[in-house]
C-alpha cells in the first residue's frame, strides 16, 4: 500500500547486515541514518509481513512549502481549512492535537504561521516520527514490537495524537499507529477470560485501540447503555486516557476509567500477548490502570464496564461579555467551592472554565435529576453571590440554563463534539483538590486565583467527586495504581498557557510552559500532599512519581515494568521508569540530542 513512499525514503538508508541488538537500556536507540538502523532489505522485508502498512511520513504542513517535493497546494488548502478540526486531526498519522508536537524548535519545523500561503523553502521534519506503521490487527502489532526490539528502535505509540506531553510523537522515531484498529463489541453478563464461572459478571464493551468515545457512546446507546469516557467524542478510548486514569463528567457516579476497566489485551514489547485482568496477569492489569501509556506494552483491546443508560440533568452557562474583577472572581470561586462537595455527593460531573475578567463556561450533567432538581443543587451558590453584590452576579446568575437530555449519549452529541483547542499551542499544568480543602473555600479561592495571575491564559475545575467517595464512587481504589489523591478527589484543576495564536503549527517557546508551572505552583505548595492528573499535568512536573502515583504505588510500577520491559524500549516523558533511565537526560549522546531533544527546558 505504502511501498513507495517507504522506497524513496530507504534511498538513504545504510545496506549493511547487523546482527540481533542485545544492547541494554541506557544505550541510545537506533535512528534513521544510523548504521545500526535497520537495511532497506530488512525494512522493505517488514513492511512485506505487514501486507505493505509501513511507510515514510513528513509533516502534513510540507504540502505548503513550494521548494518541498510534497508540495500540493490542493492538499495546503485542505489542511489550512481543517486544521481546527480535531476529527480532521485525528484521521492523519503525522498531525497531532496540539501542533507544538509536531515542532523541534523554530529551527527545525515545518510550522506555518501568517502571510499568504504557499511559503517559500522546504519543509523540516521537526519532531513528527520518520515512519509509521498502521496497525491493522493485533498480529500487525506484534510483529512491530518484535521488529523495535531486535532493531533497538526508538519508537512512539500512537492512537489519536490527543497526548498534551508529546508522548506519542517522537524525533527519529519509528511509530506505531493504532488509529484504525476500531472494533467494539457489546455482551451482556461478561465473565473475564480465566475468571471461573462463579465470579462477577457484568455488561460490557470491548474495544480495539482505535475507537473514539463519540463512536463508543453511539455503539452503546444502540443496547441502550452508556460508558464512562472522556469529554471530547475525538479521544481515543482505549489509549492513554484509560491507561491514565482517565476522568469522565460520570466520574462522581461511576468513578474513573480505570476503574471501569475490566480487562485488556496487552502485546509486550517482547511480543507476548497478555490477556489481563483480575485472574490472570493481575499485576499487569493493576500497573496498566493508571500506570500511564505506553509504558508496559501496547493495548489492543479493552473491556469496559457498561451501565444502563438513565436521563441526565444538564446545565450549562457561558459568557464572553460579563466583566468580573478579581474580587468578583474569588467570589465566585469561593461560592461554588462552598457547594462543590454537596454537588458531587449529588453526582455533578461537569467543568467550569473562567478566562480571566470576561469569559465563563459552565456545562455538566446529573444522572437521574430533572432540570429543576439540578438547579436547586446550584441555588446556594446563586443566593450567596446575589447577596454580595446583586447589581454585578444577576447578570450571571441569569446565564446558567438547566434541561434534560434522555440519555448520556443525547448529551455528549452537542456538548462533546467541537473541537475543543485544536489546532492551537495549548500547554497544561494541574492539581488534583482533597474534599479537606474545601473545609476552607475562602482560602482555596484565594490560591486559585492567585495562579491564574502568575500570567495563565485561563484555568478549568473538573467537578469529579464529593466528600463522601471522591472521585471513585465507591470502586476499590487499591485495585488501581492512579495517585490516592483521587480517592477524595472533589476537584481536578488545570492552568492553562498557549504558545501560538490561531494559526496552523507551532513553536516550542519556553515561556509558555514556565507560565502554565509557574501558576499551578501556588496550588502545587498550598497542597503538598495531593497528586496530579498525568494526562494533564505540568510538563515540569517537579516530581513525577509523587504527583501521579504516590510512593508506595510507583515503587510497585518500577518492579513491573523492569519485568514487562527490561530494555526500557517503552520510554515515555515522565512515564514509569524515566526518571531511573536519566529523566531528560536520557539518550543525550544520541547524534540528535536524544528523543527529548525537542522538548523545552524551564529555569
Amino acid at each position: 500500500m505504502h511501498s513507495f513512499l517507504l522506497a524513496a525514503a530507504l534511498l538513504a538508508i545504510s545496506t549493511v547486515a547487523k546482527p540481533f541488538n542485545t544492547r541494554a537500556s541506557a544505550t541510545p536507540r537506533c535512528i534513521p541514518g544510523q548504521s545500526c538502523f535497520p537495511t532497506v532489505n530488512e525494512i522493505n522485508a517488514f513492511n512485506a509481513s505487514l501486507d505493505g502498512q509501513m511507510f515514510s511520513q513528513r509533516p502534513i504542513e510540507a504540502y505548503c512549502y513550494l521548494g518541498d517535493p510534497l508540495f500540493n497546494l490542493a492538499k495546503c488548502s485542505n489542511y489550512t481549512t481543517n486544521f481546527l478540526n480535531l476529527q480532521y486531526l485525528t484521521e492523519n498519522s503525522q498531525t497531532y492535537e496540539v501542533p507544538t508536537w509536531e515542532t523541534c524548535g523554530i529551527g527545525n519545523s515545518c510550522q506555518l504561521t501568517s502571510g499568504s500561503l504557499p511559503v517559500a523553502g522546504q519543509c523540516k521534519q521537526g519532531n513528527v516520527p520518520n515512519y509509521a506503521v498502521e496497525a491493522q490487527t493485533q498480529d500487525d502489532v506484534v510483529k512491530f514490537m518484535n521488529f523495535a526490539s531486535k532493531y533497538n528502535l526508538r519508537i512512539a505509540i500512537k492512537n489519536t495524537g490527543h497526548d498534551y506531553q508529546g508522548r506519542s510523537a517522537g524525533r527519529n522515531t519509528v511509530m506505531l499507529w493504532l488509529h484504525k484498529m476500531k472494533e467494539m463489541n457489546f455482551a451482556k453478563s461478561y465473565i473475564p477470560q480465566g475468571c471461573d464461572a462463579s465470579s462477577s459478571s457484568f455488561d460490557s464493551v470491548k474495544l480495539g485501540a482505535g475507537a473514539q468515545w463519540g463512536d463508543v457512546y453511539e455503539f452503546a446507546h444502540q443496547f441502550g447503555y452508556m460508558v464512562v469516557g472522556g469529554d471530547a467524542n475525538s479521544v481515543g478510548a482505549s489509549g492513554g486516557w484509560g491507561l491514565g486514569g482517565g476522568h469522565s463528567f460520570l466520574t462522581p457516579n461511576y468513578g474513573l476509567g480505570v476503574d471501569n476497566m475490566m480487562e485488556a489485551t496487552v502485546v509486550l514489547p517482547t511480543g507476548d500477548v497478555k490477556i489481563a485482568n483480575e485472574c490472570q496477569n493481575t499485576d499487569l492489569f493493576w500497573a496498566i490502570r493508571g500506570g500511564g501509556g505506553p509504558s508496559f506494552g501496547v493495548v489492543t483491546e479493552m473491556v469496559f464496564k457498561a451501565h444502563k443508560e438513565v436521563p441526565m440533568g444538564v446545565v450549562n452557562a457561558f459568557s464572553n461579555g460579563l466583566s468580573f474583577t478579581q474580587s468578583n472572581q474569588q467570589a465566585l470561586i469561593e461560592a461554588l467551592a462552598e457547594i462543590a462537595p454537596a454537588l458531587g455527593n449529588a453526582g455533578f460531573g461537569g467543568s467550569l472554565e473562567l478566562f480571566g475578567p470576561v469569559g465563563l463556561v459552565i456545562q455538566g450533567i446529573v444522572p437521574n435529576k430533572t432540570a429543576d432538581e439540578v438547579k436547586a443543587l446550584f441555588a446556594p451558590m446563586f443566593n450567596k453571590l446575589l447577596a454580595i453584590n446583586k447589581q454585578d452576579f444577576e447578570a450571571f446568575v441569569n446565564l446558567f440554563q438547566f434541561s434534560t437530555q434522555p440519555t448520556w449519549y443525547d448529551y455528549g452529541k452537542t456538548a462533546f463534539s467541537g473541537n475543543r483547542g485544536s489546532g492551537f499551542g495549548l500547554v497544561f499544568a494541574s492539581r488534583i483538590i482533597p474534599a479537606a480543602t474545601f473545609n476552607n473555600p475562602s482560602q482555596l479561592a484565594d490560591k486559585m486565583i492567585e495562579g491564574l495571575q502568575q500570567g495563565a491564559l485561563f484555568f478549568s475545575i473538573l467537578a469529579v467527586g464529593g466528600n463522601n467517595t471522591g472521585a471513585r464512587a465507591g470502586n476499590d481504589p487499591t485495585k488501581t495504581s492512579v495517585t490516592p489523591a483521587w480517592d477524595t478527589a472533589v476537584w481536578h484543576v488545570i492552568y492553562f498557557s498557549i504558545t501560538t495564536g490561531n494559526q496552523p503549527g507551532s513553536s516550542i517557546p519556553a515561556a509558555a510552559y514556565k507560565t502554565a508551572h509557574d501558576s499551578a505552583e501556588i496550588l502545587r505548595q498550598y497542597l503538598p500532599d495531593s497528586g496530579a492528573y498525568l494526562n494533564e499535568s505540568d510538563l515540569f512536573e517537579d516530581d513525577p512519581p509523587t504527583a501521579f502515583w504516590g510512593q508506595a504505588n510507583y515503587q510497585r510500577l518500577l518492579t513491573i515494568k523492569r519485568q514487562v520491559d527490561p530494555q526500557n524500549l517503552l520510554n515515555i516523558w515522565h512515564g514509569v521508569g524515566w526518571v531511573e533511565n536519566g529523566g531528560t537526560s536520557f539518550e543525550t549522546s544520541a547524534p540528535d540530542g536524544g528523543p527529548y531533544s525537542c522538548y523545552p527546558t524551564i529555569s
